[in-house]
């Protein structure tokens, strides 16, 4: 009798520590994430980068503490920052001090500023910031294996450090993050590749799928396609609860560095961003956003500096596409006009997967899917971008020439009973025999996913939302696309949309109205595009209502033809805006099943716990006068000064009257001691510190 106890309670401690602990801040369509950069590149302050969130989005937010790693190897030293740790736990007690949630990203590519093997100072932040979330790699496709480079890890050993970053994160309710955007060279790092190759790792996303984010970044040029199947495979089997997208406009310029060379003027704008970002969130359910990538191109600049009571200030602005193309579309998550659908939602109507099932071979065999997979689908067909085929490295485009199917998740095995379920499965070493043929290809495809338009505009639908763009680069010809969609919800017969070069738009649909969201912000031009909208099979005339988002500039024409029963409208636009139009006709056995309206609300996620430990401020972030200089890139400015933590300091200089001053509200009246970090001589360490008191801090 005592052993069949003993092992009854063994049995459920077991089960105990199967569960997950609670989140610090759970993740899914309803608590969507968004991580925002301070980032070293702009030589950011972490408070005025906080303060440039508008409030209604903070909620949201995660602060990414980016030290995009970069080491010296003539003098041996790190460049910006010179020391990350340090940076690390200054710039997160400014979080803390804002109740904000944050992560850190050690690494780009293989390079690193922490060793794969120092656990101890992963763990320490889970264990001494309760706002801390986990922690950030991107790019993990380059820089490994590099002896002569101190900074550079074994692939082996990231691989191990991921497996314990999962087990960890677990532990403390928080997540690692893992963003991929590799090439044809690096197929043995994608998601795929990083699972077969390491079984704890595999076996901790198995047991804690929330404690870890496979994102899809958009930065090298190639093999688009293939990418998104294997960032989106952890999610679609079961190993990851969550997805998302990481954007970089990067690609762009050198894939059209490829095709032109360089100085052809081709650098693509925000708009070409938008589509892509929209489809992740709002078909594959990316409730993840992470960046975007290019922080001091495309969020957050340096400005001016102010005076302020006779001292020098700096200051931080937002860059116009910041505000107007992801503030503004992550407005539209949060009101629930952009809805993201839950993993059950998208794994259900996932029809067709592929299980990458060699294990021998080149890693192009093992761990990804083969060239020929998309033709027929949603590959673009002789598009000049992809130089005619769109295969790997020629594949340099992430548009798509349709929505009727849904992403092809190549997975290495199905992990949960919601993954099982799909219903066709086809193994990578089998697909010859279960495809003979393209055609064949196709029309099993064309069995699982029935039309949701014709022409070429992208189209996806699910349920009453549709989400649409054009999908063609400059070096297509075509600059417009068109599509003819039977409505479903509204009782009109059918919609005709065509947009502009560059146009996304999300569409609602409801019994007597229909809901239109248009972005296609940009700033290298300000000159309007025109996206035409055609409601056809109304019963009396229509009437809408265009509200400008942002700084968008817009115009609409209306047209209606009574014995024709159609109704036209086109939106003349450079930016966000909404457009409803109130329409109804005869149609009847309409479908009632509606998304969550735009009167909902998604969710508030938790808040982050308490924090009154010291707060850090650097100083080459305070205000300041009278003082020899203010270095805000120490390897550039002056290399040989060791000690300090951020992105520089200040040198003071002999003037009497030099100062520096920071203010800062504290929620409690009281005593608060000051400690100053020094240095006597600018090529000297840093001496110790200077202890102060100050009385009534508010």
């Amino acid at each position: 009798m005592k052993k069949i106890l003993l092992l009854f309670v063994l049995i459920c401690l077991c089960a105990l520590n199967m569960q997950a602990v609670e989140q610090r801040r759970p993740i899914d369509s309803r608590h969507p994430l968004w991580i925002v950069h301070i980032d070293v590149w702009n030589a950011a302050d972490p408070q005025k980068i906080i303060d440039l969130v508008p409030d209604d989005i903070k909620p949201y937010v995660c602060m990414n503490l980016s030290m995009s790693c970069q080491f010296d190897t003539s003098v041996g030293t790190y460049k910006m920052p010179q020391d990350a740790v340090q940076t690390y736990k200054s710039w997160a007690t400014v979080c803390q001090k804002n109740k904000m949630w944050f992560m850190c990203q050690p690494a780009s590519g293989g390079m690193t500023h922490l060793k794969d093997s120092d656990l101890v100072t992963f763990e320490y932040f889970f264990k001494n910031y309760p706002n801390f979330l986990g922690w950030n790699y991107c790019e993990q496709f380059w820089g490994f294996d590099n002896q002569d480079n101190l900074a550079s890890s074994p692939q082996t050993t990231r691989l191990e450090l991921f497996a314990n970053l999962v087990e960890l994160s677990h532990k403390y309710g928080g997540f690692l993050t893992i963003s991929f955007c590799g090439n044809i060279w690096s197929h043995g790092l994608t998601p795929n590749g990083m699972l077969k190759r390491n079984s704890r790792l595999l076996s901790a996303c198995q047991k804690y799928p929330e404690a870890c984010l496979w994102l899809y970044k958009y930065t090298t040029t190639s093999c688009w396609y293939n990418t998104e199947s294997v960032c989106l495979s952890p999610f679609i089997s079961g190993l990851a609860t969550n997805y998302g997208v990481r954007y970089d406009c990067c690609g762009w310029k050198g894939a059209t560095d490829v095709m032109l060379g360089e100085g052809h003027g081709k650098f693509y704008p925000i708009s070409a961003g938008i589509c892509t970002v929209m489809e992740q969130t709002c078909v594959n359910g990316g409730a993840v956003w992470d960046g975007p990538e290019l922080i001091p191109y495309a969020c957050f600049k340096e400005t001016n500096t102010t005076t302020v009571d006779g001292y020098t200030r700096r200051n931080w602005v937002t860059f116009p596409e910041f505000d107007n193309a992801w503030i503004d579309m992550f407005r539209k998550i949060i009101d629930g006009s952009l809805y993201i659908p839950t993993r059950k939602e998208v794994v259900e109507k996932t029809k067709i997967a592929v299980i990458a099932d060699l294990n021998s071979g080149s890693d192009e065999d093992k761990y990804c899917s083969w060239k020929e997979l998309y033709d027929g689908l949603y590959k673009q067909d002789n598009d000049p971008y992809s130089k005619g085929t769109g295969y790997w490295h020629e594949n340099l485009t992430f548009f798509k020439k349709t929505g009727r199917y849904a992403a092809i998740p190549v997975c290495i095995g199905m992990y949960d009973d919601l993954a099982k379920a799909i219903p066709v499965q086809v193994k990578k070493s089998e697909h010859k025999t279960v495809w003979s043929s393209e055609d064949a290809k196709v029309k099993a495809f064309d069995k699982q996913y029935p039309e949701t338009s014709t022409g070429d505009l992208y189209v996806s639908r699910y349920k009453n939302q549709l989400i649409t763009y054009t999908p063609y680069t400059y070096l297509n010809t075509r600059t417009t696309a068109k599509a003819t969609v039977n409505l479903e919800y509204n009782t009109c017969r059918s919609l005709q949309m065509t947009w502009g070069r560059l146009s996304a738009a999300a569409v609602r649909e409801y019994a007597d109205h229909i809901d239109f969201y248009f972005n296609n912000f940009r700033t290298d031009t300000i000159t309007n595009v025109t996206d035409k909208i055609v409601i056809v099979g109304a019963n009396s005339q229509p009437s809408y209502t265009m509200t400008r988002r942002g700084i968008a500039t817009a115009t609409v024409k209306s047209d209606w033809n009574a014995s024709r029963k159609t109704y036209t409208l086109e939106v003349s636009h450079c930016g966000p805006v909404d457009v409803s139009v109130k329409c109804s006709g005869d149609v009847t056995g309409r479908k009632t099943d509606y998304l969550p309206s735009s009167t909902l609300t998604a969710d508030l996620p938790a808040s982050p716990a308490a924090y009154n430990g010291p707060i850090t401020i650097e100083a080459e972030d305070m205000d300041y006068k009278s003082i020899k200089a203010c270095i805000t890139n120490q390897f550039n400015q002056r290399n040989k000064v060791r000690g300090h933590s951020g992105n520089g300091f200040m040198e003071t200089g002999t003037n009497k009257e030099g100062s520096l001053r920071h203010q800062i509200k504290m929620d409690k009246a009281g005593d608060y001691k000051i400690v100053v970090k020094y240095s006597g001589a600018p090529d000297k360490p840093c001496g110790k510190s200077v202890r102060m008191l100050t009385q009534n801090c508010r």
